[in-house]
C-alpha cells in the first residue's frame, strides 16, 4: 500500500514542477512513512570518567521532537534524554568500549524513527604507546622487536607517520607491531611511529622513536690516552664502535698507573700518585659474547711545578712586615 502511494507521487511529480524540498512533504502525508532524521548521526568519541554530552538534532516530520533509547545498550554511567526538542546524550561513562544502539525520534504527530549510533568510549588516557627506546640493531644479524601499547580498545594497528623518518634499510613493520629483519646500513634512524585502536583513526598515539643500527666489527676505537701529572685528576673514556650493546670493558693483561682504575664502562679515572709510563690491554665484550681486545699506555709526569700566586698583605711603614709564598708541584725542596 505504501509502495503503490509513493508511486503515484512520483508520477504526480513527473507532471509538475515540483522542488525537491517539497518531496519530503509529500512522502510525510502518506500513512505510515517518518521523513524524520537526525543531522549529526555521527557522536564524538568518549572518555571514561570524563564527562561528555552530545546533542541531537531533528529534521523533518514535525517539531517538537522527543528522544528515547530504543534498542542496544548505552556505556554505563550515559543516558539519553530530550532537552528543548532536541536529543542529549550525557553523563560520564564508566566503561570502555564500541556501543552501537539506536535512538527513537517521535515527532509531534506521534510518527517516530529508530535511528541507529555507535559511541565509542576510550580508556582514560585513549591508546598509549610504551616504547621510547628500541634495541640497538647489527648489519648482517637477524632483528626483531615487539611494540607494545596500552589503552584504547584492541587490537592495535601499527604504521609510521609518513614524512617522519623512516626505518634503516632491511626493516620492516608489520601492522600487528612487530619490526623485523636484517638491517643493511649502519647509523641512527629517527622516525615517528604511530598505534591506532580498533576504534579508528579518532583513537591514536605517536611517538618519536630511534633506531641504532652498528657495524658488526667489533673495536676499541681510541688507539692512544693522554699523559697524566702525579696530584692531578685524571679521566679519560674509551670509544668503542660495532658489536652489539651493552658493553662490558675491563683490563685483560698489565696494569694501570697507581691511583687509576677502569670502570667496565671503561673510563679511566683517579689521581696519578706516581711518575713513569703503565702499558696494559683492555677488552670489551659486547651483548652477543664477541670481544676486542687493544693495547694502550699511559705515561704519568711529575706534578706541574708553579708558584702559588696569592696576593701579599699590605705593609704600613714602621711597621715589621712578614709574608709567606709557597710552590706547588715538581719535587721539593725548593
Amino acid at each position: 500500500m505504501i509502495y503503490a502511494e509513493v508511486q503515484r507521487a512520483i508520477a504526480f511529480m513527473s507532471f509538475r514542477n515540483i522542488t525537491l524540498l517539497s518531496i519530503l512533504a509529500i512522502l510525510a502525508a502518506i500513512p505510515g512513512f517518518s521523513a524524520i532524521s537526525l543531522n549529526n548521526s555521527t557522536l564524538a568519541t568518549g572518555t571514561v570518567g570524563v564527562a561528555y554530552s552530545a546533542t541531537l538534532t531533528a529534521v523533518g516530520g514535525n517539531a517538537p521532537y522527543t528522544f528515547a533509547l530504543a534498542t542496544g545498550v548505552l556505556p554505563g554511567g550515559i543516558s539519553v534524554s530530550t532537552l528543548n526538542g532536541q536529543g542529549v546524550i550525557s553523563g560520564t561513562p564508566t566503561a570502555a568500549g564500541t556501543f552501537n544502539f539506536a535512538v527513537k525520534v517521535t515527532d509531534n504527530t506521534n510518527a517516530n524513527v529508530d535511528i541507529p549510533l555507535v559511541l565509542i568510549v576510550n580508556n582514560n588516557g585513549g591508546v598509549q604507546i610504551l616504547v621510547s627506546s628500541l634495541p640497538q640493531g647489527q648489519i648482517g644479524t637477524g632483528y626483531f622487536t615487539n611494540l607494545a601499547a596500552t589503552g584504547g580498545t584492541a587490537p592495535y594497528v601499527w604504521d609510521l607517520v609518513p614524512g617522519n623518518g623512516f626505518l634503516p634499510n632491511g626493516l620492516t613493520l608489520a601492522s600487528s607491531g612487530v619490526i623485523l629483519g636484517s638491517p643493511t646500513v649502519a647509523g641512527t634512524f629517527n622516525f615517528v611511529l604511530r598505534v591506532t585502536d580498533a576504534n579508528g583513526a579518532g583513537s591514536s598515539a605517536s611517538a618519536n622513536i630511534s633506531l641504532t643500527v652498528t657495524s658488526n666489527v667489533l673495536s676499541i676505537s681510541t688507539t692512544a690516552l693522554p699523559g697524566g701529572n702525579v696530584g692531578a685528576f685524571y679521566s679519560q673514556a674509551l670509544a668503542v664502535s660495532g658489536g652489539t650493546q651493552p658493553y662490558s670493558i675491563s683490563l685483560s693483561n698489565g696494569s694501570l698507573p697507581n691511583g687509576l682504575t677502569l670502570s667496565s664502562a671503561g673510563v679511566i679515572s683517579g689521581t696519578p700518585t706516581t711518575v713513569g709510563t703503565s702499558n696494559f690491554t683492555v677488552q670489551v665484550v659486547d651483548g652477543r659474547g664477541a670481544n676486542f681486545q687493544r693495547a694502550l699506555s699511559i705515561s704519568v709526569a711529575a706534578a706541574q711545578f708553579s708558584f702559588n700566586q696569592t696576593p701579599l698583605p699590605t705593609g704600613q711603614v714602621g711597621t715589621a712586615y712578614s709574608a709567606t709564598v709557597s710552590a706547588v708541584g715538581g719535587t721539593s725542596p725548593y
